[in-house]
């Protein structure tokens, strides 16, 4: 996961976003939570094996 203010259509209501990868990179798709933070902690309790960058914080 990193921050990203990418215009691609998507359907996160913000232009501050949260773009995360999948399928070992392939896969892409812009979030736009209203707790950042909650929901980061909340993906690493289901997987702590995800990567998070440092600028998203």
């Amino acid at each position: 996961m990193k921050r990203t203010k990418n215009p691609l259509s998507s359907p996160a209501l913000s232009i501050d976003r949260i773009e995360i990868t999948y399928d070992s990179g392939f896969g892409m798709v812009l979030v736009s939570p209203k707790n950042k933070q909650k929901f980061i902690s909340l993906l690493k309790s289901i997987n702590p094996h995800i990567e998070v960058d440092n600028n998203l914080y």
